[in-house]
């Protein structure tokens, strides 16, 4: 399947108190890239660039900040 090997998204404030950057990202093409419902990813932060790579960890626990529930304890 031919896909665009470039995306343009726009970084918006999200609603949470602290109003920090939100990034999202959804549509076909992530499918279309192998990424899929419910997958655990790893994001690879640099300076200015941002990797995402499927989650090769089958032991995956996510990460809880401090005084903040998991969102995976969440009903």
């Amino acid at each position: 399947m031919d896909m665009k090997q470039t995306r343009r998204l726009k970084i918006v404030k999200s609603i949470s108190p602290k109003l920090s950057p939100l990034l999202p990202l959804k549509g076909n093409w992530l499918a279309q890239a192998g990424f899929t419902t419910g997958m655990y990813v790893d994001v690879i932060v640099r300076e200015q660039c941002l990797v995402i790579l499927p989650s090769k960890r089958d032991d995956y626990t996510p990460l809880v900040k401090k005084g903040r529930a998991s969102t995976e304890s969440r009903s």
